[in-house]
């Protein structure tokens, strides 16, 4: 069995052509691996054909039958093998040369709302899964008929939008349009998991009946504006459309992360594509089998489990490819550039489910704990490298005081090494044997351009807890044991000064926005010369697990003196945004309860 998977997108050729569109149709066999398939790099996805789209010197009411009908036309044809591969079956050779009797049935078609519409033979206004029409979208009361103008919203800008948008708008938009505004956002988190489950899929069908609940929300608050302004209706095809995912998943698998590109400047483009897609494909074939051939390999790729297989977003020809080839050639071969493992050379966790990577270079070669702590303003610096020797835990410091000095304790140096940034690399959450791309943590000092600093936020897992911490990195160092003298126990190892947050509120408790509340976390006492002084102190850096983003809460009206600058600095509340990106999100679903 073959199984086949087809899409297609329509795609504006704008330049040099008159605006003429075309369908790209896509072809690949669903036998490949699903988090290879989704990705546009790993060359999985064949084009097959350009169908046109033609315009006819008929009245408008015809154009759009008449395209519909020279496109099932094209796919007739260009589908008439596979058709009969289908019904009857085919005789192919394997990777192996060896000639196998197999079936291609076509099991998915992905493709947009347009393009689902045309296979299905319905009208624009129509729903292609159903007998249903604009006029039954939305909500159950009658109004008055209009246009819906349905735009895709794509770009790098839209999804930081959507990363973001929950908490931006929570304390100045209704409570149930944010509410409504969060659903639909997890909805799409949810529909883009790498893998499902029967209760990752409840809980995406959930997520989508919760905004259908509070949709009225939004357009009591007058948010869904069209060009005459506020709108009252949600009859849009494809949040309609949206319905049928839960179905697709279950029938056939991932949804398709991505669709055709926008192509431009084209003269005479059929030809050119064309042949641009044959002369690249034969230049990678060629550029593969003189590799294979230069070091004696076997054509077949015999699928061999090593280190690389773990890899996210490792090309599998790369990985086939390094199996042999040196540093030289790996170079000269084209192909997204792979992930460093870190778990092989860098610090790990005590489980050894992340890693830490630190530069060789430090960032300040040699300083004293005196000049570390004026030049990143951390006027207790020392005072917690002290506690942290003698083994009190930050909250500890915070109901004694952490402004107790050295306390006769020879450490056993005089200078450290200080590093502004580490990575820190994890196992997926979705598939634990695939290693992720490591995330950068930064903890620079304040300079001219960032008075405060520019440092990341974290979650860590002190030993006394079982729920983790939230905390902001301000620093990492390493002492400098000084001649004939041994380091403290504690100090063989990099430590990270933090600073706590202390959870206020739980999702539970705000519904709406389903985000963590956190306040900045103060000593108890003020420092010797009278300030507030954070609570901070120094931790062993395999102690954190993972890099978080931190939003404050603006509240009904924005402090208009937070930048992007002091956006960390100057609020006292912030939410734990869960939806900074997929990973993330499913995380901290764990932590929800």
């Amino acid at each position: 069995m073959m199984p086949i998977i087809m899409a297609s997108d329509k795609t504006n050729i704008t330049r040099g052509t008159g605006n003429l569109e075309m369908h790209p149709t896509f072809l690949m066999i669903a036998n490949i691996a699903s988090d290879v398939r989704m990705k546009a790099t790993a060359q999985a996805w064949r084009c097959v054909a350009f169908i046109p789209t033609p315009k006819f010197d008929v009245h408008n009411d015809f154009q759009g039958i008449l395209q519909a009908r020279v496109w099932h036309k094209c796919m007739d044809k260009v589908c008439v093998n596979l058709k009969i591969a289908a019904k009857v079956g085919t005789f192919t050779p394997d990777p192996f040369g060896l000639v196998r009797y197999v079936f291609m049935p076509l099991v998915a078609y992905q493709a947009d709302l347009p393009e689902q519409q045309l296979i299905a033979c319905v009208a624009k206004d129509s729903y292609p899964v159903s007998l249903a029409t604009l006029a039954n979208f939305g909500d159950s009361q009658p109004y008055s008929p209009r246009i819906s103008h349905v735009k895709q919203l794509t770009g790098r800008d839209h999804r930081d939008i959507q990363r973001t948008i929950v908490p931006s708008i929570a304390g100045a938009a209704p409570p149930k349009a944010v509410r409504a505004i969060r659903a639909i956002v997890d909805f799409i988190y949810i529909a883009q998991n790498p893998i499902y489950t029967p209760t990752s899929i409840t809980q995406m069908e959930a997520a989508l009946a919760e905004f259908h609940r509070h949709k009225q929300a939004i357009l009591d608050a007058e948010a869904r504006q069209g060009k005459k302004g506020a709108m009252d209706h949600f009859w849009i095809p494809k949040l309609e459309l949206l319905q049928s995912f839960a179905r697709a998943v279950k029938n056939s698998g991932n949804i398709l992360q991505y669709t055709a590109d926008r192509t431009s400047h084209q003269s005479d483009f059929i030809f050119q594509i064309v042949r641009l897609l044959d002369i690249a494909e034969k230049v990678r074939q060629f550029e593969l089998y003189t590799l294979l051939r230069l070091f004696h390999q076997d054509l077949v790729n015999v699928a061999i489990r090593t280190e690389q297989d773990e890899i996210a977003d490792l090309d599998p020809e790369l990985a086939w490819v390094l199996q042999f080839a040196t540093a030289a050639e790996e170079i000269q071969y084209q192909s997204p550039r792979p992930v460093q493992n870190h778990f092989l050379k860098g610090l790990t966790s005590d489980d050894s489910n992340i890693a830490f990577h630190l530069t060789v270079v430090p960032d300040i070669h040699s300083t004293s704990m005196h000049d570390a702590a004026i030049s990143l303003n951390l006027p207790d610096l020392s005072a917690a490298l002290y506690n942290f020797v003698k083994g009190l835990s930050i909250k500890q410091c915070c109901s004694q005081g952490s402004f107790n000095g050295q306390g006769g304790i020879d450490l056993g140096f005089d200078k450290v090494q200080l590093w502004f940034k580490f990575r820190l690399q994890q196992h997926s959450v979705f598939k634990t044997q695939v290693i992720m791309p490591s995330q950068m943590v930064q903890a620079f000092s304040p300079s001219n351009d960032a008075p405060f600093g520019n440092c990341d936020t974290v979650l860590i897992q002190l030993k006394t807890t079982e729920m983790p911490e939230v905390a902001q990195v301000r620093t990492v160092i390493v002492p400098i044991a000084r001649k004939g003298s041994v380091l403290h126990p504690a100090l063989n190892q990099p430590i990270a000064y933090i600073q706590l947050f202390k959870v206020v509120s739980s999702p539970a408790q705000q519904p709406d926005v389903d985000m963590f509340v956190v306040k900045r976390a103060f000593h108890s006492e003020p420092s010797l010369n009278g300030d507030t002084q954070r609570l901070g102190g120094f931790i062993p850096l395999t102690l954190i697990t993972q890099a978080i983003e931190l939003i404050p809460v603006y509240g009904e009206r924005m402090d208009r003196t937070i930048n992007a600058m002091n956006s960390l600095e100057v609020p006292l509340y912030f939410y734990v945004n869960n939806s900074s990106d997929k990973e993330v999100y499913r995380s901290m679903m764990r932590f929800d309860s």
